[in-house]
């Protein structure tokens, strides 16, 4: 996975502005791999796609993570900042095979990937739970039980624990601790979408200032960039 220069990180922000959040994320993993298909980025597990999402989001924007939750007691605003290391967790292999035996037969399935995500989103399902697992299934004997969806969601979430982070908060206001989870592809897409408005704030502004082009603008380092800009505040 290669670093993402401003421009081709605006072009990313771009690209997957109308999308979906699962799309997004294959835009933003496609874009740092380019070698790579995006169809083979679709079939890595939702860890394995968040853990390179942990990664390219530290390449971007640095280890330190700084977020704002709700309370649910209270509605007290909690600021938490931490290193991004707190977010890594063991991914699921896209290879790996589980089993589950119980009354109603043997169950062998895999887990999760974004394909099967963006699926059930073009064909909204009536118990979209039951019909993830079913799609999980590689080998089983007729339909699944609700027990065996069950115990198949249960038993990725301890596979794949990298799918489903969770940070543990305390309200100062009323003292209520509580655990939150954590999205990754939500929360960088977020910051790629204020980084992107204020880059594109800096280049409007330099633009009319020094009749530079965007790419040129673009392939300064943000210190150069803030060094122009101070200027023209002076000016």
């Amino acid at each position: 996975m290669q670093p993402l220069s401003a421009s081709a990180l605006l072009h990313a922000w771009e690209a997957g502005s109308a999308l979906s959040l699962p799309q997004r994320a294959l835009v933003l993993l496609t874009a740092a791999n380019p070698g790579t298909p995006s169809a083979a980025l679709a079939q890595l597990t939702l860890g394995e796609r968040d853990a390179r999402l942990i990664d390219l989001r530290e390449q971007c924007f640095g280890s330190t993570v700084t977020a704002i939750a709700a309370c649910p007691t209270c509605g007290e605003r909690v600021e938490m900042q931490f290193d991004i290391a707190a977010l890594r967790a063991p991914p699921a292999r896209s290879d790996a095979v589980f089993t589950l035996a119980d009354d109603a037969g043997l169950v062998r399935f895999r887990a999760v990937n974004s394909l099967d995500v963006l699926t059930l989103m073009d064909a909204p399902h009536a118990n979209p739970k039951h019909a993830l697992a079913e799609r999980c299934v590689i080998e089983g004997a007729g339909a699944l039980t609700t027990a065996q969806v069950d115990a198949i969601a249960a038993a990725l979430r301890e596979a794949d624990s990298q799918a489903e982070v969770s940070i543990a908060l305390s309200c100062p206001n009323c003292g209520r601790q509580w655990q939150a989870l954590f999205d990754i592809a939500s929360f960088f897409w977020r910051e790629i979408e204020a980084w992107a408005q204020r880059t594109l704030d800096d280049v409007h502004t330099l633009a009319m200032a020094y009749h530079w082009r965007e790419s040129d603008i673009l392939a300064m380092s943000a210190w150069r960039r803030q060094q122009y800009l101070l200027r023209i505040e002076g000016s």
